[in-house]
C-alpha cells in the first residue's frame, strides 16, 4: 500500500517528508532531476513539536532554525509561534545589558564592561553573539559568544529580574566582569571606606 507523503522542509540539499502517521523520511537530492529516497523514518518517528514544545525550546535558548533542523518540524511552524517568545528573549537581554556588573567600587553596566574588555583586546564588538534562556526557578542565564584567535570564547551570567542582580555564572564571564581579584581584594572591597585605612596610621608607641 502506497503512503502519500508531504513535504516538511526542503534546505536544497535534502527534503524531509511525513506521512499521515507522521513517521519522517529524508531524501537527499542527488544530480538527477528528482530526489532519490535514501533513509526510512527518522529516529524517533513522532509527529511534529506541540506549540508547548516549541515555546519550552525557545524559551530554553534554541533558535527556530535549530529547532526544526533537529526535529523534523516544520520552520514556518515554529516561526508562527515564536514571535512572542524571541521578544521576551530579546527583552531580556537588553535589560541585562543595561544592569550594573559591581566590580570593587566601581559600577559599570553590563554593556560597558563587556565593550571596555573585549574592545581593549581587539574585539570586534559588532560580532558579539548574545543569548539568553530562562531557568525553572525564574532566573536567566544570559551568555555572550566572541571571536578570537584561537576561533571563539564565551561568559554567562545570572540574571535575577526581581532582585536586579546579575552575577558571573563561569570563569569567562569572571574575566569579562574583571572580577579576577584575590579573595582578600574581593573582602576588602566590601568594607567601609573609614575602614580600609583612611584615616592616619597609629604610630607605635615608644616603650618606657
Amino acid at each position: 500500500m502506497e503512503r502519500e507523503l508531504r513535504i516538511v522542509s526542503d534546505d536544497g540539499e535534502s527534503i524531509l517528508l511525513a506521512d499521515s502517521s507522521g513517521n519522517k523520511y529524508r531524501a537527499e537530492r542527488k544530480s538527477a532531476p528528482h530526489p532519490t529516497l535514501i533513509s526510512v523514518p527518522t529516529a524517533s518517528g513522532s509527529s511534529e513539536l506541540t506549540i508547548k514544545e516549541i515555546q519550552a525550546r525557545l524559551r530554553a535558548g534554541q533558535s527556530p532554525r535549530e529547532i526544526s533542523e533537529s526535529t523534523g518540524t516544520a520552520l514556518e511552524k515554529i516561526e508562527r509561534f515564536s514571535g512572542p517568545i524571541l521578544h521576551e528573549r530579546n527583552h531580556i537581554i537588553s535589560h541585562a545589558l543595561d544592569t550594573q556588573v559591581r566590580r570593587g567600587r566601581s559600577e559599570l553596566t553590563l554593556r560597558e564592561v563587556v565593550n571596555e574588555r573585549l574592545g581593549a583586546r581587539g574585539v570586534d564588538i559588532n560580532a558579539l553573539e548574545w543569548n539568553g534562556f530562562r531557568q525553572e526557578d525564574g532566573t536567566w542565564i544570559i551568555s555572550v559568544h566572541y571571536p578570537t584567535r584561537d576561533g571563539q570564547s564565551s561568559g554567562e551570567w545570572i540574571l535575577d529580574t526581581n532582585k536586579r542582580t546579575l552575577a558571573a555564572r563561569d570563569e569567562g564571564a569572571r574575566w569579562i566582569s574583571g572580577d579576577d581579584r584575590s579573595p582578600q581584594e574581593k573582602v576588602r572591597s566590601q568594607l567601609p571606606t573609614e575602614l580600609l585605612g583612611g584615616g592616619a596610621e597609629r604610630e607605635p608607641r615608644e616603650a618606657p
